[in-house]
Parts: C-alpha cells; structure tokens; sequence
C-alpha cells in the first residue's frame, strides 16, 4: 500500500461595502505571485553496485529556514533511510537499481507552484 500526501489551499477573500458600489470601475488586483522554486531531483549511477542508490531533491528559490516536508514514492526497493528529508538511500538488487524512479512530494511551498518532482535511474 503506498502513502500519498494531500495538500489544501484555501484562499478567502473579503469585500467591503464601498468595492460594491463601483461596480463599473475595474477592480485592482492585490494578490502577489508566489515564488515558485524550481524542483530538480538527481539520480545516480544504477551500475556501481558499490555505492547506495542515493537520490537528492534540490530546490532552487526556497529561503534554508522554510519549513518543508518531503514524502518520497519509489517504483522498485525499498526506502533504506532518509524518509522525510531530502535524501533517501534505496535499496534495490541487480536488475531493480535499473529504471527505478524516485518521486518526492514537498509540503509547505505556496499552493500555486509545483510541489513534486521524479528522476529515475538509467536501463542497460
């Protein structure tokens, strides 16, 4: 069974008794954009068995002291360490190190921007 997280963006809006008056002069904008970081999630090399299966999210654009959680799904293995962070080791055998994809879903980033993110290792 896997685990998927959920994330909710509730967005409330408030108008005053005088904006309903005007209704013919067009209203003004004061949402800002969110800064969206740009998700990169590295892979590495299936084909050294000596080394671990080492996959690592990297986030371009997000301040170090923004509270993030991270959720990773794997396709084959099994998650060795780091659920939770942004890093986990995979353990896999042989064949299961080839093809084997790592996606990471970030919790805690504004609602408009993306928040997940794959890489997968190369096949022979």
């Amino acid at each position: 069974m896997r685990n998927f997280a959920i994330v909710l963006c509730v967005m409330a809006f408030s108008v005053s008794p005088n904006s309903l008056s005007s209704m013919t002069q067009p209203a003004q904008s004061q949402a800002t954009t969110a800064e969206c970081p740009k998700i990169l999630v590295s892979a590495p090399d299936p084909f050294d068995k000596t080394v671990p299966l080492k996959f690592e999210v990297h986030l371009e654009g997000v301040k170090t002291n923004d509270k993030l959680g991270y959720e990773w799904v794997i396709s084959k293995g099994r998650i060795k360490s780091g659920q939770g962070s942004y890093i986990i080791i995979v353990e896999a055998k042989d064949y299961d190190r080839q093809g084997l994809t790592a996606t990471v879903s970030i919790s805690g980033l504004p609602c408009e921007c993306q928040s997940a993110a794959s890489a997968s290792t190369e096949i022979a």
